[in-house]
C-alpha cells in the first residue's frame, strides 16, 4: 500500500490543476503579439518582415487576477514617470475592467525556419490587451 500511496496523489495532483483560461490576448494580432514585434525590431534589431504572416504562434501559460496589490504597484510606477493622473485615478486603471496579467509564449519562425522563443508579460482586461506590457524573456534566439 505504501508503494501504491505515492504514485496515486502524484496522478491525482495533475489531473486536479486548473486549466489556464484562455483569452483572445495571446492572439498573434493582438495588441499584446504588436508591442513584442515592436521589442523585437526596436531592441533585437529583428527585420520583421522576415517573419512570415503564419510565423507567429501563441500560447497562453498564465491567466492570473491582477490584485489589489499588484495594481497599487503598477499605479506607484505609472506615477513615478507620469503625473498626470493621481496614484488612485491610475490604480482605478488597473483595476477595472476584470484585469489579468498574461503570460504568453510568443514561437517565431523567420522564413529560413529559424526559430525564437519569447515569454511575454502583459496586464489585460475586458477591453484591452495592453493596459501594461511588463515586458519579455529571451528562451531562445536563432535569428
Amino acid at each position: 500500500m505504501r508503494y501504491f500511496l505515492p504514485p496515486l496523489i502524484i496522478c491525482s495532483t495533475c489531473t486536479l490543476a486548473a486549466p489556464v483560461l484562455d483569452n483572445n490576448c495571446k492572439s498573434p494580432i493582438s495588441g499584446t503579439a504588436i508591442r513584442m514585434m515592436d521589442k523585437m525590431h526596436e531592441e533585437m534589431h529583428i527585420d520583421i518582415k522576415s517573419i512570415p504572416p503564419d510565423g507567429v504562434t501563441t500560447e497562453l501559460l498564465f491567466n492570473e487576477p491582477v490584485s489589489d496589490l499588484l495594481s497599487q504597484y503598477y499605479a506607484e510606477k505609472t506615477y513615478k514617470t507620469d503625473t498626470l493622473l493621481s496614484i488612485s485615478d491610475n490604480k482605478e486603471i488597473y483595476s477595472q475592467d476584470n484585469p489579468v496579467n498574461l503570460i504568453i509564449k510568443f514561437t517565431v519562425k523567420d522564413k529560413e525556419g529559424k526559430e525564437d522563443i519569447f515569454l511575454a508579460s502583459t496586464i489585460a482586461n475586458d477591453y484591452e490587451c495592453n493596459i501594461e506590457f511588463n515586458g519579455y524573456l529571451i528562451v531562445k534566439r536563432e535569428f
